[in-house]
């Protein structure tokens, strides 16, 4: 009596179990059928955005370090040599607008794209003959003649891509550039451009001055006039914030003002939107070599040494290569 009572609480255990089993694989499979059907609801974009999306930290605070000369890249950032530089910017074309900060790395990078070394000289990346061909307002460019702002570098790069730079002294003169009817075809075939000026709007204020406008006003239509332009052609474009020049701490507390008003603007402006219009806080990762008896100095007071200038490639190509823009 007592074994046939046993046998019957093992059945009736066993059957609880195999309920229990049931009701859970009954469950999980309610809740699969359920996911998968909300997945289904979901549009294709927004189905690509949840899988792809990635954010990446602020380029604000992006601005590594120094052990002397030698830059420091932020985490999950590295150095490229240049044959890796070549590849990855093969084919592309490349523009830049700015002042002679500007025009002197755009050089920089066409040496390091087109010739073919695996180590380049300080001289070499230093010479007048490269980095300060056009500083006199002369046109080596015989393209776009007629343009209100027009090249005075356009080289082809023997790898394909070409750089192209116009200069661009003042917020104001980016303003103009890009709600002119000339800009459309000057960069109809660029696929970076890259924004790098500031400092005059220090050293020459008066140079960019315009009529009843604030600072603050010209720099927030340009800034916006970038983004309309990107909204309209999905170019890829980087505002380099602008370096210090060494004219002591009264023009540095301004460029370091400045910097921090664009940096403000672009976040303002692109906050809500998937843009391809952002910027690179350059001057933040200059400034602590910028400093009276710490600075790589340049020919002029405006003007760093080739460390700096290399800095902001590196910047860009890290960038651009966690965005994927090489593909």
């Amino acid at each position: 009596m007592e074994r046939n009572f046993e046998m019957i609480n093992i059945r009736g255990t066993n059957r609880r179990f195999l309920v229990s089993v049931v009701l859970v694989t009954m469950a999980i499979v309610f809740y699969y059928l359920t996911f998968r059907q909300t997945l289904r609801s979901i549009p294709t974009n927004d189905m690509e955005t949840i899988q792809t999306k990635v954010v990446l930290p602020s380029p604000r605070n992006r601005t590594g370090t120094w052990i002397g000369n030698t830059w420091i890249p932020p985490a999950g950032w590295q150095y490229h040599t240049p044959c890796e530089l070549r590849q990855l910017y093969r084919g592309k074309n490349i523009m830049w607008l700015g002042d002679s900060t500007g025009r002197r790395t755009a050089m920089n990078l066409y040496a390091l794209l087109q010739w073919n070394h695996s180590n380049f000289l300080t001289t070499e990346l230093s010479s007048p003959q490269l980095i300060d061909i056009t500083r006199h307002g002369s046109f080596e460019c015989d393209q776009y003649t007629d343009a209100h702002a027009r090249p005075t570098i356009c080289r082809t790069l023997d790898g394909g891509g070409t750089i192209t730079f116009v200069p661009l002294m003042c917020h104001k003169h980016v303003e103009h550039f890009f709600q002119s009817e000339d800009t459309l075809n000057i960069t109809q075939n660029m696929d970076l451009i890259v924004v790098a000026l500031g400092i005059w709007e220090v050293l020459r204020p008066w140079d960019c001055k315009a009529d009843n406008r604030t600072l603050e006003n010209i720099t927030s239509a340009a800034i916006h006039s970038v983004y309309q332009f990107e909204r309209s052609t999905h170019k890829r474009i980087i505002w380099r914030t602008s370096g210090y020049p060494d004219h002591g701490p009264k023009s540095t507390d301004a460029v370091t003002k400045i910097n921090e008003m664009v940096m403000d603007m672009i976040d303002q402006t692109t906050e809500v939107d998937n843009t391809h219009f952002s910027y690179l806080n350059w001057g933040g990762a200059v400034q602590p070599r910028s400093k009276p008896g710490e600075r790589i100095a340049g020919d002029v007071k405006a003007h760093y040494g080739l460390e700096p200038r290399l800095v902001l490639i590196e910047m860009i190509t890290n960038q651009l290569q966690e965005e994927g823009f090489f593909g």
